[in-house]
């Protein structure tokens, strides 16, 4: 199986993209989604991937996300945005994972 959102971080990594925007169907990540708990608007790198290390994110939904942006960081990437299409006009509103 071919992973849409690593695929899509190899294709902005190897294009020598500074910024990658992953679209999905909520605005944030949550630290606990069900309950809407742990909303994350900024955060930098290293500590989304502690964050990735310890909490157990749902799989096949935000997870494969999150493993996508801390890649393409990981790979000469500055920033990117994680965010809803509704928030695609003002992408900041979403989650922001920094170098």
């Amino acid at each position: 199986m071919i992973d849409k959102d690593l695929s899509s971080s190899l294709l902005a990594t190897s294009i020598g993209a500074s910024e990658f925007i992953i679209i999905t169907d909520v605005d944030n990540v949550y630290l606990d989604y069900r309950n809407k708990k742990g909303k994350i608007n900024r955060i930098k790198y290293a500590e989304m991937l502690d964050y990735y290390n310890k909490i157990n994110f749902e799989e096949g939904t935000i997870k494969p996300k999150i493993l996508a942006s801390l890649r393409f960081i990981e790979n000469g990437g500055t920033r990117v945005y994680i965010t809803s299409i509704k928030n695609i006009g003002s992408i900041d509103t979403g989650t922001v994972i920094e170098k």
